[in-house]
């Protein structure tokens, strides 16, 4: 489980928001190369957050044009 609070609360939403485990393994690795989220580097850490945010904020985009 990662370290960082910020992107352990992204994983969290998303998975909230019906991402399953593949799908987010898939969208770390393609943020930042691994699935392994201990001893990231700070570059990592931001770089994976901006990501995991961005998907957030499209899925919680489309749950609202659907209502």
């Amino acid at each position: 489980m990662p370290e960082n609070q910020e992107i352990k609360k992204l994983i969290e939403q998303l998975n909230n928001l019906g991402y399953v485990q593949y799908q987010l393994d898939s969208i770390i690795k393609e943020a930042i190369g691994t699935v392994h989220l201990n001893d990231l580097s700070a570059g990592q850490e931001k770089e994976l957050a901006a990501v995991l945010q961005e998907y957030v904020d499209f899925a919680v985009k489309c749950r609202k044009s659907l209502k």
